[in-house]
């Protein structure tokens, strides 16, 4: 039986300054790319801000870092060869926006997670 997860959230801050937020996501189609790209761009209206606090501004991220997930496997299978299938793809990224901007793009990833069981989370 195949399962749906929708975990979409995303705690709640009472300022509308621009703040710091993180979106994660998991198991997504990769056709899906583009829409949740779209979706940051028409939610997360406010001015980026580059530099992640605390990190080295040698590392500010200028896009979204997509990767493939894979399905846990046994080292036995995976030595003799028998590679799992991506189970689609997912990314961790540090955004920033309104807290208004990250409820908007946690409610529009919610019906998207639900439509296509992946797993998408907003944190604030």
């Amino acid at each position: 039986m195949d399962t749906c997860v929708n975990d979409t959230a995303v705690e709640s801050s009472g300022s509308g300054a621009v703040i710091h937020g993180v979106l994660e996501i998991d198991g997504m189609p990769a056709a899906l790319r583009p829409t949740v790209e779209d979706l940051m761009v028409d939610c997360l209206r406010s001015e980026s801000i580059w530099e992640v606090p605390g990190e080295d501004p040698l590392f500010a991220q200028w896009c979204t870092r997509w990767y493939k997930d894979w399905p846990s496997t046994d080292l036995a299978a995976f030595a003799a060869g028998d590679l799992p299938v991506p189970a689609g793809i997912g990314c961790h990224q540090v955004l920033t926006g309104t807290p208004e901007e990250f409820r908007d793009l946690a409610h529009r990833l919610a019906k998207l997670s639900e439509a296509y069981c992946f797993t998408a989370r907003v944190s604030i």
